[in-house]
């Protein structure tokens, strides 16, 4: 049987006021929006296997996403170009890419 790998995306979310009302669903749901965007149906279906929002800090602004090794960039593109969330103008920036959740640290 053959191991799925994976990595881990730290992002920073930027917003002009902290949205306490945001959860690991509602960003889960803007990032799927912004890969069917970018990349249509193929590319939203080809990375929704992996794709999940492990955590979130409204605080620090940010989100770790786990995606699969074989979306990587699909997924780093779509969030560079992710720039709403809800009606809330945002910014996505990507700070390291890890290969296990306890590196994300």
């Amino acid at each position: 049987m053959v191991r799925h790998k994976h990595r881990f995306l730290i992002v920073q979310v930027w917003s002009r006021k902290a949205q306490s009302t945001w959860t690991d669903k509602v960003i889960f749901q803007a990032l799927q929006q912004s890969l069917k965007s970018v990349f249509g149906d193929f590319g939203t279906g080809s990375a929704a296997a992996a794709l999940s929002v492990k955590c979130f800090d409204f605080n620090s602004g940010l989100c770790v996403v786990r995606v699969g090794i074989r979306s990587v960039r699909e997924v780093w593109a779509s969030l560079s170009l992710l720039n709403k969330i809800g009606d809330e103008p945002v910014a996505c920036r990507v700070l390291r890419s890890a290969g296990a959740a306890r590196t994300c640290k």
